[in-house]
């Protein structure tokens, strides 16, 4: 019989233990609970969890301290309880708050500013339907989201800035790539454990943006053709004055 030892944890989960002192081999196995006769025949040993931790590396890293408790358990011919009790002060980690603060401040800092490169990214890629110089800033802008989502490791916010570049390819008369874009990243929203429909309803959009841009390369206009444009300023001011 191996040596035995259970191990009570702050919500009494029981974990039963098997030690193997020659091979340092320690297997673990939940035990629902003890019967009712079981426990006070036991001798306890009452620890905290950094004791906790230190016995567990002395068991698993000596074999020295494995042999002894071994036979310590042998010696006894019954199952030591550990119970974990909550200790009387806790250890801050210093170095893993700073490291929790620093990332928590940068994704405030970068959500920050995605927020100002969507902003400005809307407005340029609103120009680039009439300008290929705005839709080249558009799409630069898009890739700086990207690099951005990357960082922040959100896969559905790299997504959007991929299709944000497609429009700007398609207003450049990219067709071919922007189509590339497009689709991959609708099968990548349809791959999705719960469909985002948002996602699925850009795709559509810029996908029908595209064949009317490519219907109107194709018949060489532009929207610039379709666009009303307003008489001279000094010619508006002239009516204004004769009305006064």
């Amino acid at each position: 019989m191996k040596p035995n030892f259970i191990i009570i944890d702050y919500k009494f989960n029981l974990i039963r233990c098997e030690l193997w002192s020659k091979s340092g081999r320690i297997r673990f196995e939940k035990q629902d609970r003890l019967s009712y006769g079981e426990f006070p025949s036991m001798p306890v040993i009452y620890i905290n969890p950094y004791q906790l931790w230190f016995f567990y590396n002395e068991l698993k890293c000596s074999k020295t301290y494995r042999k002894r408790f071994s036979q310590y358990l042998k010696s006894l011919n019954k199952i030591v309880v550990i119970k974990v009790d909550p200790p009387k002060t806790e250890a801050l980690d210093y170095h893993w708050g700073a490291m929790t603060s620093q990332t928590i401040w940068e994704c405030i800092e970068l959500d920050y500013i995605m927020s100002w490169l969507s902003t400005l990214g809307g407005a340029f890629s609103a120009l680039g339907d009439y300008k290929i110089e705005s839709a080249e800033i558009a799409g630069k802008i898009s890739i700086h989201q990207m690099k951005l989502a990357m960082r922040i490791g959100d896969p559905i916010t790299i997504a959007r800035c991929k299709l944000y570049l497609s429009i700007s390819l398609i207003q450049k008369n990219l067709f071919k790539a922007a189509r590339m874009l497009i689709i991959e990243q609708y099968r990548f929203a349809l791959t999705q454990k719960e469909s985002n429909r948002a996602l699925l309803n850009m795709c559509l959009g810029i996908w029908n943006k595209m064949r009317y841009m490519k219907k109107l390369h194709k018949t060489g206009k532009t929207l610039l053709d379709f666009v009303n444009i307003p008489p001279p300023t000094n010619l508006i001011i002239e009516r204004g004055s004769n009305c006064g």
